[in-house]
């Protein structure tokens, strides 16, 4: 079952219906959920943060409630933060599947790390867009009134076409 659906995953894993981690697969470029794997035989919260605990154990209820309705075809998406050890908590969007042969449940995840990092790269462009564009602002309140407050008649030509493209009062009363 690993080898197929492992293709597809970041993560897999096979929990009993109390809870238990059954088993952990993780591709080859997921290190930091490689350590999944040892904890076999553990209840899944003993890989999860804190606020993941309630979160994934709500979702579980939840399909159990759809199987124990006759929706055998039922699965639901969770999302969780994996921690593991002291590093840094790892997110996982999961689709969790319920096994008809035995009642345990398929978790089959994506690792968000990616997508998080794509996000805070959009914000920080955003935020750097915005900036640009609130000092690109300010130097052009600044010119406006540096051209209406000089006495001075002020032209501007274009070197390209040989046209006006700005000038002040002064300039304009002039011509």
């Amino acid at each position: 079952v690993f080898g197929l659906v492992g293709a597809m995953s970041d993560v897999v894993l096979i929990l009993d219906p109390d809870g238990t981690l059954q088993a952990a697969s993780t591709s080859d470029n997921r290190r930091a959920l490689a350590d999944l794997a040892r904890h076999v035989g553990q209840p899944i919260q003993s890989v999860l943060d804190a606020g993941s605990h309630e979160k994934l154990a709500g979702r579980l209820a939840v399909l159990q409630d759809r199987v124990d309705r006759g929706d055998r075809a039922a699965h639901l998406w969770c999302e969780v933060n994996h921690q593991l050890g002291d590093a840094t908590p790892v997110p996982v969007r999961y689709s969790i599947h319920w096994l008809h042969a035995d009642g345990r449940f398929l978790m089959l995840g994506r690792d968000q790390r990616p997508i998080l990092e794509l996000q805070q790269q959009l914000v920080s462009a955003q935020m750097a867009l915005e900036r640009d564009y609130e000092a690109q602002r300010e130097l052009d309140t600044r010119y406006r009134l540096l051209m209406d407050v000089t006495r001075d008649p002020v032209i501007f030509v274009s070197t390209q076409t040989r046209r006006i493209v700005d000038l002040n009062a002064t300039a304009a009363d002039l011509l």
